[in-house]
């Protein structure tokens, strides 16, 4: 038997109804795993028991790692499942990094009767979803623990908060009878932050929609919370950021105004019991996730001064002013005109099996996103388990800038069991990842040191490797040509490419589904070149592919894999119009800081296009690098440090479609306007 929470359950059943559908605009997808970086797994499945399904929650707590576990709810008949497991109450561990040493801290008491069932005894607590540092008034720092419960037909439990003060003893807050605490109905917290020195809880169903409560002083539990979420707003998932406490919302149902939202709050009483809520992003961001409009806001994190919200398939990214980018997703149509991702990948990654961006946590100068994939569950259906059997296992991504983003894995860490990466969290130790695996239980990986290219575990262990990846590949389609081109890295000799085709499903045999699916292949090795570019004229019109590209050095060792590309993008290629565009929209949002700054971009910018269009190409590149030099030399004089990072992107991608235009790759028209995806 297969367990599921509900949300996922409730996805599943969405997916089993209208997958004939869905297939029919089924996206690219990613064909092959890239080589792993170096992560170890430091537990056993499960913690030796296959019902800890889940690490669903973690936290870094007087200099240890804690890690609190969801059990397993058999829901379907799997012929792969062989768990018995001890019951269902949840557990709370911790790792000691020094000495490798896992303990066991908490185990939920079976103390609970059940209606109707007098020999039997139910488990206080069935998971722990989220859990936190919070420091108290008196100055004492407590991990509070939010806790969940899968209700019965007669249940009279509610999901209960720990807390410890020494991270070996956990007790309940009270929660009495005829208080808020102790009277409120809800199955589970699941969303945890700390703003204006207060606690804020999600508390809500099992699918994790809820209210917001908020305490001073949550160690007396009781009455010492409060709701301060207005009636209607589903509060999903929470975080501090530029000030204020932003909310991620789900939404049930496809009306008008079916989406998640994001509001934001400075929490402060008004004439309602009721904080009040701002709006910043509805509708969904105006994407679409499986099936639906993208119905929930799953996670959500602050990484190089913007907040990062996931959804089911879509990732943005907020700014201080609260505008917002499309960082993964398909293009769309909003009141504030036309977005395409920054990254040029589409909805879930490009992987249709992503069911949503589960979590998200920064690392050192890196930011990690994994994903939930429920393509195992497909694995035994007859045709559709041909497709799943290539996308089993969780995703997991990682970038610097939110632009260019390296795949860690795409399979689970090579086990398609682990359907989704559930918990991250940064320590001074590495980088941990706790999976959600429902057959064999739940994995926790490390990753050590400040790049996913130097992750490197006795599990995955490749050998040390000196020589960095190419860096910021960009692809584009011209006629059927794929164009590729890199930042060479230092010390290659020469660069390998490799490609994944995706194929029309009728081309491999699988008649059954429309015509229009994609299957996919593996990477494979298709050229070699000294170059910083390279052409590969075997890739077809109409058809799809993903790219990476391998630095290789005298004795021919290989670098990790470049970022991934997919061509034809998603998103239209830079040109001198666009970054003028750019220029001005920076300006019309207050971005530009010094007087004349505005003009003095824009000028250099028009020396350069007229000299490209005069065809001095040269002297085009030496105005376009005299730009990126300003922009880049300098950040936060002429403009805000974060627009002039993205500035620079868009004009070192400006400088290198020159050098395409003089090695005569591209036309010059390309440089002057965006024609080529």
């Amino acid at each position: 038997m297969s367990r599921l929470p509900p949300f996922s359950r409730l996805v599943i059943l969405l997916a089993l109804g209208f997958f004939a559908a869905y297939v029919v605009v089924l996206r690219v997808v990613l064909a092959h795993s890239l080589p792993a970086p170096a992560l170890v797994q430091i537990n056993e499945d499960g913690f030796g028991d296959c019902q800890n399904a889940y690490s669903w929650s973690m936290a870094w707590f007087r200099g240890k790692l804690y890690v609190g576990t969801s059990r397993g709810i058999q829901v379907i008949a799997d012929p792969d499942f062989h768990c018995q497991g001890n019951g269902l109450a949840a557990e709370i561990w911790r790792y000691t990094p020094e000495i490798n040493m896992w303990d066991r801290v908490f185990k939920s008491p079976n103390d609970v009767p059940i209606p109707g069932r007098p020999d039997e005894l139910a488990a206080r607590d069935n998971g722990f979803r989220d859990m936190i540092v919070f420091r108290e008034a008196n100055g004492t720092e407590g991990l509070y623990v939010g806790g969940v419960i899968y209700p019965f037909p007669g249940d009279l439990r509610r999901p209960r908060i720990l807390r410890s003060t020494d991270g070996v003893t956990f007790e309940p807050i009270p929660q009495d009878p005829g208080t808020f605490l102790g009277d409120l109905e809800a199955d589970s917290f699941r969303a945890m932050a700390v703003y204006k020195g207060r606690l804020y809880v999600t508390a809500g169903s099992m699918l994790g929609e809820g209210v917001i409560l908020e305490a001073e002083h949550p160690a007396g539990g009781n009455n010492n919370f409060r709701q301060v979420s207005p009636p209607g707003l589903l509060a999903f998932e929470l975080d501090v950021f530029n000030g204020f406490l932003y909310v991620g919302t789900a939404t049930l149902g496809n009306g008008p105004d079916a989406g998640f939202s994001v509001f934001k709050t400075e929490a402060r009483p008004g004439i309602t019991p009721y904080y009040t809520f701002i709006p910043v992003v509805t509708h969904g961001a105006f994407g679409k996730g499986f099936l639906a409009p993208n119905s929930a806001v799953l996670s959500m994190k602050v990484f190089r001064g913007r907040l990062y919200v996931g959804g089911l398939t879509d990732l943005i990214r907020i700014n201080a002013d609260d505008t917002w980018d499309l960082v993964v997703g398909d293009p769309r149509q909003t009141p504030d005109g036309d977005k395409f991702p920054i990254s040029g990948l589409p909805a879930g990654f490009g992987n249709p099996f992503t069911g949503h961006l589960w979590r998200m946590q920064r690392h050192g100068p890196w930011f990690f996103v994994g994903t939930w994939d429920f393509s195992v569950f497909f694995r035994d259906v007859p045709i559709i388990g041909r497709i799943a059997a290539l996308e089993a296992g969780f995703d997991l991504w990682t970038t610097r800038d939110g632009v260019f983003w390296f795949q860690i894995t795409r399979n689970g860490f090579g086990n398609i069991f682990n359907h989704g990466v559930r918990s991250l969290e940064s320590t001074p130790f590495g980088l941990f990842v706790g999976t959600a695996n429902d057959w064999n239980g739940t994995q926790v990986w490390l990753a050590g040191g400040d790049s996913p290219a130097r992750h490197r575990g006795p599990a995955v262990e490749r050998g040390q490797i000196s020589l960095k990846p190419p860096e910021r590949l960009e692809g584009e389609s011209r006629g059927g040509v794929t164009v590729l081109s890199w930042a060479p890295a230092p010390g290659a000799r020469r660069f390998g490419v490799f490609r994944a085709t995706y194929r029309p499903n009728r081309e491999v045999g699988i008649t059954q589904l429309p015509q229009d699916t994609w299957i996919p292949g593996p990477f494979t090795r298709i050229g070699t070149t000294a170059q910083f570019f390279f052409q590969d004229p075997t890739a077809v019109d109409e058809a799809r592919y993903a790219y990476y590209v391998r630095a290789e050095d005298r004795e021919g060792e290989l670098s990790d894999p470049s970022n991934v590309v997919m061509v034809p993008s998603v998103a239209p290629v830079g040109s001198i119009d666009h970054v003028r565009a750019t220029i001005l929209d920076l300006a019309g949002r207050g971005k530009v800081k010094a007087v004349g700054g505005e003009a003095g971009l824009l000028r250099l910018l028009a020396v350069a296009r007229a000299a490209a269009a005069s065809g001095n190409l040269p002297r085009a590149r030496w105005w376009l690098e005299a730009l990126h030099r300003q922009v880049g030399q300098n950040p936060g004089e002429a403009l805000d440090s974060l627009s002039a990072e993205e500035l620079e992107i868009m004009v070192a991608k400006l400088v290198r479609r020159v050098s395409l235009a003089q090695a005569g790759v591209i036309p010059v028209r390309d440089v002057l306007e965006s024609s080529a995806r």
